[in-house]
């Protein structure tokens, strides 16, 4: 099960990447980050969304206890990267933001 949400976790960012390759021109890596966390964000409400409110187990029958076991692994351990990446790409921009600022003032 664990290896289903890490198939998630890498379409998620498959998905963010493509955006980025398609539209994007500048500050493609901040784009991709930010992308990427509101897509795994998107898909992670999606799944809790089908599974608790519809019981759609996927295409298996799978026990309650293992979906709550892969859903807290996945919190623990996968949960907090998409979310440290967006942090980065967000100070980033203010980064580049506060150097443009800087360059235009002393001009």
């Amino acid at each position: 099960m664990i290896i289903i949400f890490l198939i998630f976790f890498l379409i998620c960012y498959l998905i963010s990447f493509l955006i980025v390759k398609r539209f994007i021109k500048k500050n493609k890596w901040q784009w991709f980050f930010i992308i990427g966390w509101i897509v795994a964000l998107l898909g992670f409400i999606i799944n809790v969304f089908l599974h608790h409110d519809f019981g759609m187990d996927g295409f298996a029958n799978i026990s309650d206890l293992k979906i709550a076991l892969v859903f807290s692994i996945y919190e623990t351990i996968l949960e907090p990267l998409h979310h440290i990446l967006f942090l980065v790409a967000v100070i980033w921009f203010i980064v580049e933001w506060y150097k443009k600022k800087k360059i235009f003032k002393q001009i």
